[in-house]
Parts: C-alpha cells; structure tokens; sequence
C-alpha cells in the first residue's frame, strides 16, 4: 500500500499553525517560520531547476557526443571498404579527413 505524504507536504503552513497552538503566538515565531518555509520552498525550486538544467545539458552534451561518434566510426567504415577495394591511402585520406597513418592501421 502507498503510503500518504506527509502533511507538511500537503499544508505548507503546517508548522506555522503548530508553533501557534504549541505557545503563544509572536511576531518573531511567525517571521522566523515563515523566513524557514521560505528558504525551505526557495531550496526546493532551485534544487528542482538546476536538476532540469542538469539533465537538458547532459542530453544534450550526450546528443552531441553520439552524433560525433557516429560521425568518426562512419568515416573509419568508410575508409576502411575504400582500402579493400585497393584505393591508395592518399585519397583515402583526402575524402574522409583520416591520416595515412590511421588508415594503415585499419
């Protein structure tokens, strides 16, 4: 079975409410509660936004990265049916932007 969330969660104002019925009610409790939910509530929404930023930049940085992978291992395939169908390494070299080098080792 789910368990229900907490009342705070679902009452904001809920330890406000208790510190009026706990003692007697001030000025200086309502401020200092109400500057704790307050930086509670701003702690949440900026954990919340900088979580969404996080994963839209890793998405993206993940995006770019798979696209430039892609990228290499087509123009390695590539270079890789031109050596074995005898093309010199030269022109290999000039239409897939591999080095000599890289293309003897394929």
């Amino acid at each position: 079975p789910q368990t229900p969330p907490p009342l705070d969660t679902l009452f904001p104002y809920t330890t406000l409410f208790r510190s009026i019925l706990v003692h007697e009610y001030s000025y200086e409790d309502e401020m200092r509660v109400a500057k704790q939910e307050g930086l509670e509530q701003g702690l949440e929404q900026g954990l919340e936004q900088g979580l969404e930023q996080g994963l839209e930049q890793g998405l993206e940085q993940g995006l770019v990265q798979g696209r430039e992978e892609g990228r290499e291992e087509e123009r390695t395939e590539s270079a890789r049916r031109m050596k074995a169908d005898g093309i010199e390494a030269a022109l290999i070299s000039k239409y897939t932007g591999l080095t000599e080098a890289e293309i003897a080792s394929l």
